[in-house]
């Protein structure tokens, strides 16, 4: 008989506590960031505020996970938001000298 495989706890229990998210939510400013409660584990979900801004998306169980996916978008600028009630520009903007 082979043994059953010890299966991994919800992450709902090993969460880190509410705490972090704050944390990320100022390290990641163009990101809306959120935990979301399903019936059997916590999933943590951040989505750029900007189309142009890469990756748009990211959904995972662990916190980490989601603090090493957005890295790479922490150093860039925000994007200039566009006007309430218009669609953003079909191209980004170039920066212009002053």
């Amino acid at each position: 008989m082979r043994p059953i495989p010890a299966s991994r706890p919800p992450a709902s229990e090993t969460a880190p506590p509410h705490s972090q998210i704050p944390g990320l939510r100022a390290d990641f400013p163009c990101f809306r960031i959120w935990r979301e409660q399903t019936c059997d584990r916590a999933l943590y979900v951040a989505r750029s505020l900007h189309l142009e801004l890469n990756p748009h998306t990211v959904v995972t169980d662990d916190i980490s996970e989601l603090r090493t996916a957005l890295e790479p978008a922490r150093r860039l600028a925000c994007p200039r938001p566009h006007p309430a009630g218009q669609a953003p520009p079909a191209r980004p903007l170039q920066a212009t000298a002053p």
